[in-house]
């Protein structure tokens, strides 16, 4: 089910009742409402599971008749918002400008009293602290959330986090400006952003979240700075405009269903740092006809490149082939794909799990990406004494550890090897990055309750 269209103003009491939407995939269906009651059903038990609510488009709520528009700015205080405005100007605001400081407060505010707003400018704002919450410098959860007339928003200049939900389902959202300190993308943050033709990060972002931008099916082109450490689960899943894509080189994998379903993707460069690819990471990515996999990849998980089915030649310059997942790593691809490998790597590669299915293997002379290689940097985490490990550091290295706001929880300097207590940090995930005078490594970790 993909719609699921409800006439009743005031929601159904949903209380007392079970299973009702059990298998609905409430990701994906929209569920539409009457106008005026997208604030009660976003709040209602049993229709607040869906993600995507949205008042339906030939409600008045988008049809008034009423020509009448306003372009406004503004100078308030954190919370300062709705008093400043006149009721005829919440109302009919279509442009917006604010500086100042604000909060939680002025968002619901943006959200629920200005049903004509389109564009909006808070590059002049910083976003303050709110009832422990809502934290400085991030846009607050379900901010913009199926708010579809919103065409362009220029972000706070210091902003440094978009939590989850916060411009999901803002169908009609083309452009988005980030601010150069952005470091964090929550998960579903730009979700069904369906008109968003194109994204520009700046250098300092480091965390894309789990599908923050699934089914943007207009993306076309992104911009990933090599700053970029992690991007989650399905990211980027149904982008069926995307076309060419840079694996920035502080990745160490890819997660996971991130471009699945990216037909138009045609073009794709790795970082010769890239470790592992996840499974179904480019399944269905019909583009693609050639790819060339980095000698510093130890894993393809299974499923990776699962029905592309326009794959003419794979290039593997690494004598010794990456561990696959399963036999299905290239199931489905062009059944005339040529294999380019090493000289005399051709019988390791036909007889190694997920190679294998590739019949038409050619040996060629390639160029080795590789220099001598280093002992690999060891980190771990020791659940039960809640102590995070490292080995192998070399000289002279900063250790910080840092939690999905970005903010640094742990840091220390070392060499050699290291041990940080984990104790009295909250259970979840966590970033663990190592920095020299030559080079930085980030790995993620996962705290967990023993």
């Amino acid at each position: 089910m993909t719609s699921f269209h409800v006439d009743a103003t005031t929601p159904t009491d949903l209380t007392d009742s079970y299973h009702v939407f059990d298998f609905i995939d409430k990701r994906i269906c929209t569920l539409y409402v009457p106008a005026g009651s997208l604030h009660a059903y976003e709040s209602a038990d049993g229709w607040n599971d869906f993600v995507r609510i949205s008042e339906s488009k030939d409600s008045l709520t988008h049809e008034t008749g009423d020509t009448t528009s306003i372009i406004k700015s503004v100078s308030i205080s954190a919370g300062g918002l709705h008093a400043a405005l006149t009721d005829n100007e919440l109302n009919n605001i279509t442009e917006l400008t604010v500086t100042g400081d604000i909060d939680y407060r002025d968002f619901v505010t943006m959200r629920y009293w200005m049903p004509k707003l389109r564009v909006l400018d808070l590059k002049g704002t910083t976003v303050k602290e709110y009832n422990s919450k809502y934290q400085n410098n991030e846009i607050p959860y379900d901010a913009f959330r199926n708010c579809s007339l919103l065409t362009k928003v220029v972000l706070p200049s210091k902003l440094l986090s978009i939590d989850e939900y916060v411009f999901c389902n803002c169908t009609s959202l083309k452009e988005i400006e980030f601010s150069d300190t952005l470091f964090n993308i929550s998960n579903y943050a730009f979700m069904g952003c369906t008109s968003l033709a194109s994204v520009d990060f700046r250098s300092d972002m480091g965390i894309i979240g789990d599908y923050a931008f699934y089914d943007c099916t207009s993306l076309a082109r992104i911009t990933l700075p090599n700053s970029i450490f992690y991007i989650g689960s399905w990211a980027f899943s149904g982008c069926k405009s995307l076309e060419a894509v840079s694996i920035p080189s502080n990745m160490y994998s890819i997660s996971a269903w991130t471009f699945y379903g990216c037909t138009k993707l045609s073009k794709v460069n790795f970082s010769d740092k890239l470790e592992a690819i996840g499974y179904c990471a480019f399944t269905s990515c019909f583009g693609l006809t050639s790819i060339t996999i980095p000698e510093s990849v130890n894993l393809i998980e299974d499923n990776a490149f699962n029905a592309c089915i326009n794959m003419c030649a794979i290039y593997s310059p690494s004598e010794w082939p990456s561990d696959c997942g399963g036999n299905n790593v290239f199931y489905g691809v062009n059944s005339s794909c040529k294999l380019y490998v090493p000289i005399d790597s051709k019988i390791i590669y036909q007889y190694s799990l997920g190679w294998s299915l590739l019949k038409d293997i050619t040996e060629t002379k390639m160029v080795s990406q590789q220099s001598e290689k280093e002992s690999r940097l060891r980190i771990w985490l020791d659940q039960s004494a809640e102590m995070l490990n490292l080995d192998n550091l070399g000289d002279a290295v900063r250790v910080d550890l840092i939690d999905l706001n970005g903010s640094i929880r742990r840091s220390m300097s070392a060499s050699t090897s290291l041990s940080i207590s984990m104790e009295g940090l909250a259970d979840g995930l966590y970033f663990v990055q190592v920095t020299s005078a030559k080079k930085r490594f980030v790995q993620k970790i996962v705290k967990r309750a023993n």
